[in-house]
């Protein structure tokens, strides 16, 4: 069974592409396993609708008590990953699945010394994901003017200001994360490919064709997933689009 990882930063379309991977016959993929967040601050609305394939990693932990203390304390880390992945890893085999695999956002990877060495040691492969990345910023930023990060059925015709300052900061930011991760994955030896969420929109057959084909799984092609596209027409969403798109060109990051 192959295994791997899409390794992405925020607002790149990876929701959708990890649903739409767990739709197929030979993939049982997951969302974003390993977070931040404990068990007492996932809800049940986000448990529900986005982690219905498996849990994440610190939900199925459960609440913190004396005995998990105790292990994580003689054992580490890194036991109680590489049983919760050995606990995934079964689901997918009972359900006849050829390769297995989850997102995670590049910093919850990279500053988790125990996951990265558990992913290493069995052999996971990683599918980098990026977007272009004045409209990645783009999407965040209006994400948190929304209060709404990704949903199925979305639509909202409000319009929004950018601050241009913030953008340009976080476009250079944004690109310098990324060459980060990138010598993160070389560092580390780990079987990887660049997808982006571009290629993802515009021709998912050749998207999908290169994707499994890294996987080692047979081509086919999944039903669109229900996770809506939350920015539909960015001159109407954005109040001050021609400051936003000027920006991006004096950046040499143009918005395309």
């Amino acid at each position: 069974m192959s295994k791997f990882i899409v390794m992405t930063r925020g607002r790149t379309g990876s929701t959708a592409i990890i649903d739409e991977l767990n739709q197929l016959d030979s993939v049982f993929s997951g969302q974003e396993l390993f977070t931040s967040l404990e068990y007492n601050q996932w809800s049940s609305e986000v448990i529900s609708q986005d982690y219905e394939a498996i849990e994440p990693f610190s939900y199925w932990l459960g609440k913190d008590n004396l005995m998990r203390s105790l292990i994580r304390r003689l054992r580490g880390d890194k036991h109680l990953i590489s049983k919760y992945l050995r606990f995934a890893e079964d689901k997918a085999k009972e359900l006849n699945k050829n390769s297995f695999g989850f997102k995670i956002i590049s910093h919850h990877l990279v500053g988790n010394v125990p996951l990265v060495e558990v992913l290493s040691k069995q052999s996971y492969s990683v599918i980098y994901l990026t977007r272009n990345l004045s409209r990645q910023i783009i999407s965040g930023l209006l994400a948190r003017q929304r209060g709404v990060y990704n949903s199925k059925n979305f639509h909202d015709t409000g319009r929004y200001s950018i601050d241009v300052e913030e953008f340009e900061s976080l476009v250079k930011w944004e690109q310098y994360a990324v060459n980060s991760d990138r010598e993160f994955i070389k560092d580390h030896g780990f079987r990887s490919i660049d997808i982006t969420y571009e290629d993802f929109v515009t021709n998912r057959e050749l998207f999908y064709k290169g994707l499994l084909d890294f996987l080692k799984v047979p081509f086919e092609l999944p039903v669109k997933s229900s996770y809506s596209v939350m920015i539909t027409d960015l001159e109407h969403s954005i109040i001050n689009f021609n400051d936003i798109k000027d920006a991006a060109n004096k950046i040499g990051m143009p918005i395309v």
